[in-house]
Parts: structure tokens; C-alpha cells; sequence
């Protein structure tokens, strides 16, 4: 859900100047979703988006943005949707509610190590290239010249903050748990495919470098290996009901990764 509301941000933003009506619309729609967000997440969604939407600012100088966010409008959405239910609940619980969800879960989360969730440097970047395996294989050609764009306006600058700007906020909590970065996964697909799609548009073929070779065989291999332990810790520790969703997705895994580096392989990775 965070991850749709960083989309519905950056079409809000590129929709044109000249179309006030629709980045009305998308921008609303932005605010609506960060109401519901509120709702369902407390304040670590919103603040996911603020570090994502503020590493792109500061990367892109896009600083007009700031003023076509219809800033009063979508302040207006979010009470409406936030307000009838934040004090419904603060006069039933006599504010019992904040001060455990604000001071005990979120500075708890944010601050100290709860539930013995902890983690090492470089914990969610770790997680992202494992969790976006085989593909993540593929990342040098999303940052392929990155000096030269980084700073550039447009959808890519975009996905770098939506990636990195959240990475430096989760890295700085102290209590660590995978999901917490998974709203970030889409723009690591997405800057990942444009990359690959530029590399074939530009006449390239994996088969034909040493370093596409190189990530050939790895997907060949990790593909493969990471189903077979996958399917190896379904069935020792996990519950019987997890089973065969799991398997399902370890059998998908092993047998796309192959099928992938198989074709690949052959000269037919064509857009």
C-alpha cells in the first residue's frame, strides 16, 4: 500500500502543467491514500513515503513539487478520513490508545530492540537482493550511469529515492524485520527492467559480454539452489497448511529461473 502511494505521487507530478484537473485528481487521490495508510499503519507509512519523496527531492531539486501538492485540499482528506476515528478512540480508551501505539510500538520499534528483532548493517540491502533473486542479478544495468542521472528529473531519479530514501530510514531503526522494506521492491523491479530494457535497446545481448555470461550462470545456479532450500526448510520447520503454497513457489522459482537462463542463454533475451 505505501508502494501505491509513492505511484500516486509521481503521477500526480507528471501529469503536465497544463493539466491542472487531472493532477488534482492524482494528487487527492495521493492524500486519500495516506489517510487510509494512517489508518491501517499508524505513522510508519506515511513516514516511509516522506523518506522516499524527500531523497528524491533532494537528488532531483525538484522543488516545485512541494507546491503542487495541494497541500490544504489533501490535509482536508486526511483529518476526514483520520479524525472521526482518532478521537472516537482516544474518549474510549482515555488516550490509552496513543500512548501505547505512539510512545510504547512506535518509538519502541524505532528506538530499541523489541522482541529480540534485531539486525547488522546493511540488513534490508542484503534483503532486497535476496528477496529479488534471480533479477536483482540484473541491477548493474538499472544503475548503469548513474552519475549522469541521478540528479535529473524524471522516473528514474524517482525510483532512486523511492529505493534508497527508505533504506536509510529502516537502516536507522533499531528493530529489524523483513517486511518493513518491502513497499521498496517495486522500485527496485522497476529501475532493475528499465535498465534491462535500455540494454537491449541499445543493440546489447547478455550472451554476448563477459559479465551477461556471468549473471547467465548464476541465475542458472541460484535459481535452482535457493528452490531446493526453500523447499528443503518448507518441509522441516514450517506448518503443514504452508506446504503447498510454499512448494508452489519454490517449484515457480526453480523451474522460471531455469527456463529463463536457458533462454537466455540461446540468444533469445529480446524486448
Amino acid at each position: 500500500y505505501a508502494s501505491a502511494k509513492v505511484v500516486l505521487l509521481g503521477k500526480a507530478q507528471t501529469t503536465g502543467e497544463g493539466s491542472g484537473s487531472r493532477q488534482w485528481r492524482w494528487a487527492l487521490a495521493f492524500w486519500f491514500a495516506i489517510g487510509v495508510m494512517i489508518m491501517t499503519k499508524g505513522p510508519f507509512g506515511p513516514a516511509f513515503v516522506a523518506g522516499g519523496v524527500a531523497l528524491w527531492l533532494l537528488l532531483s531539486r525538484q522543488w516545485s513539487v512541494l507546491g503542487r501538492m495541494r497541500w490544504l485540499a489533501g490535509l482536508g482528506v486526511v483529518l476526514a478520513i483520520c479524525l472521526p476515528w482518532g478521537v472516537a478512540i482516544y474518549r474510549a480508551t482515555d488516550g490509552e490508545f496513543y500512548r501505547v501505539a505512539l510512545g510504547n510500538q512506535a518509538l519502541g520499534h524505532s528506538l530499541g530492540t523489541m522482541n529480540s528483532h534485531r539486525g547488522f548493517p546493511g540488513f534490508y540491502l542484503v534483503i532486497a537482493l535476496a528477496g529479488l533473486l534471480p533479477w536483482s542479478l540484473l541491477l548493474p544495468f538499472g544503475l548503469s550511469g548513474v552519475r549522469r542521472w541521478f540528479r535529473e528529473p524524471g522516473p528514474r531519479s524517482f525510483l532512486l529515492g523511492w529505493t534508497i530514501g527508505p533504506l536509510i530510514m529502516t537502516e536507522i531503526m533499531r528493530t529489524k524485520l523483513p517486511q518493513y522494506y518491502l513497499p521498496a521492491f517495486p522500485a527496485w523491479a522497476l529501475l532493475i527492467a528499465r535498465g534491462v530494457v535500455e540494454f537491449h535497446a541499445a543493440g546489447h545481448r547478455l550472451v554476448q559480454s563477459a559479465g551477461g555470461l556471468r549473471r547467465l550462470i548464476g541465475l542458472g545456479l541460484l535459481g535452482p539452489t535457493a528452490a531446493i532450500a526453500l523447499a528443503a526448510f518448507v518441509l522441516t520447520r514450517a506448518p503443514a497448511e504452508l506446504h503447498a503454497p510454499a512448494l508452489t513457489a519454490a517449484a515457480v522459482l526453480g523451474i522460471g529461473s531455469t527456463l529463463a537462463a536457458v533462454l537466455l542463454a540461446r540468444g533469445r533475451d529480446r524486448v
